[in-house]
């Protein structure tokens, strides 16, 4: 019988082979399309199996040794960890079919995919640092020979790498401070100014990567910020919150709030200039995800429900982007409802924050209040998209009528379950 930390292991694993294997018959279109779907289906299947072990806050932990001092080769998982691998495979599976002409690039994605895995179940910082350097790995593969979005696929591949480089220096202070990268053995006394902010940054450049995005709804960036960048992002920013008890050191807390900021409003800015509802819809990936970087560390990310639905609005965002570029249609403008109009998902996500602030009190509620107004941005800026005429007279769009009544749902089905699925 194989136990649950190994089965854990083997999900890290399996997409990892599978990139080697896809990436060797990428000749064989058909062949690396099935190899593909298999590892990501394997994958999945063995995280499933672990959903018992981490129910009701358990953890699932398998120990591979002590091969460098201070560095515990540990593989753990909990319930965010499983969460995030769950949403990155069906972000990885719905990829398949827009790369299926190009074996380099799937193995990209599975690379992207095994990242993601491998800092979903890493339990020490040095494992987060590798897990993100395997997504900038992936990320360099699918940015392919040619083709739309290739340049700035190869750009943000850099700024992944970065990231990566900036958590090997705060695991190495970690090491320092604490005598272990081990995050389970870590006090949060340990995490100080300078531990934080390398840490901070690190997973503040994976989260606003999407936001970076190039043009053309054919960018392989689209899938793998989906993939690989924002689900690690979010757990790398997740475990350093959990490693300080919650609340990040002041400077650590700035630095997020600059970094996040800065970006929420120079999309902003594009918004309200877009003139087609998938520029409209980038600006609006963009502006969420500066928000998100933003609220870590503050009152609203003590409970973590706001920040988990925001994550969860951001990244179904994502995997609607590439119908977002192709003649309009209700299911584009459905998708880009549920993500930014009023009523949509994120506004269910501001609905938990203001429970939130009837319950930490005022000190929460200056968040919650540039969180709204967010939202009001996206939300006007996706309706004068929508609104842009194709000629000077027109009846009521059967997309506009689709796109409210699935805001409405966007709204009132996930605001109703938001927090059990968070």
């Amino acid at each position: 019988m194989v136990s649950a930390g190994l089965r854990l292991v083997l999900a890290v694993a399996v997409p990892l082979f599978g990139a080697v294997t896809a990436h060797e018959v990428r000749s064989r279109s058909r062949l690396s399309v099935a190899v593909a779907a298999g590892s990501i289906v394997t994958c999945a299947a063995l995280t499933a199996t672990i959903v018992s072990g981490v129910f009701s806050g358990g953890v699932v932990e398998r120990s591979l040794g002590n091969a460098i001092p201070g560095v515990d080769l540990t593989a753990r998982a909990d319930t965010a960890s499983v969460a995030v691998i769950f949403i990155a495979c069906v972000a990885a599976l719905l990829a398949v079919p827009r790369q299926r002409g190009n074996g380099e690039r799937l193995a990209g994605l599975l690379l992207c995919l095994s990242g993601t895995v491998a800092v979903a179940a890493a339990g020490n910082l040095v494992l987060v640092a590798g897990g993100v350097e395997v997504v900038a790995a992936g990320t360099l593969l699918m940015r392919g020979q040619r083709g739309p979005g290739s340049r700035s696929a190869a750009i943000l591949a850099c700024l992944l790498g970065a990231a990566g480089l900036a958590l090997v220096a705060a695991s190495a202070q970690l090491v320092s401070a604490a005598g272990s990268s081990d995050l389970a053995l870590v006090s949060p006394g340990a995490i100080g100014g300078a531990l934080a902010i390398p840490w901070a940054l690190g997973g503040a450049a994976l989260m606003l990567a999407p936001g970076l995005l190039g043009q053309g709804a054919g960018s392989p960036a689209r899938d793998w910020a989906a993939v690989g960048a924002l689900p690690s992002g979010y757990l790398v920013l997740l475990r350093l919150q959990e490693s300080a008890g919650g609340q990040l050191p002041g400077n650590a807390s700035v630095a997020l709030a600059v970094t996040g900021g800065a970006m929420a409003l120079i999309a902003a800015r594009s918004v309200r200039r877009a003139l087609s509802l998938a520029a409209a819809g980038r600006a609006g990936i963009a502006m969420f995800t500066g928000v998100l970087v933003s609220l870590f560390g503050g009152p609203l990310a003590t409970g973590g429900t706001v920040l988990a639905g925001l994550f969860l609005a951001v990244e179904l965002a994502l995997l609607a982007s590439s119908s977002w570029g192709r003649p309009p249609s209700g299911w584009t403008a459905a998708s880009t409802a549920v993500a930014a109009l009023p009523g949509g998902l994120a506004f269910a996500v501001a609905a938990v924050g203001l429970g939130t602030v009837a319950h930490r009190g005022v000190v929460a509620l200056p968040q919650l209040v540039v969180l709204s107004g967010v939202l009001a941005v996206a939300a006007v800026g996706v309706a004068r998209a929508l609104a842009v005429p194709r000629r000077t007279w027109r009846p009521v769009l059967p997309e506009a009528v689709l796109a409210a009544a699935a805001a409405l749902a966007g709204g009132l089905v996930p605001g109703l379950a938001l927090r059990f699925a968070a």
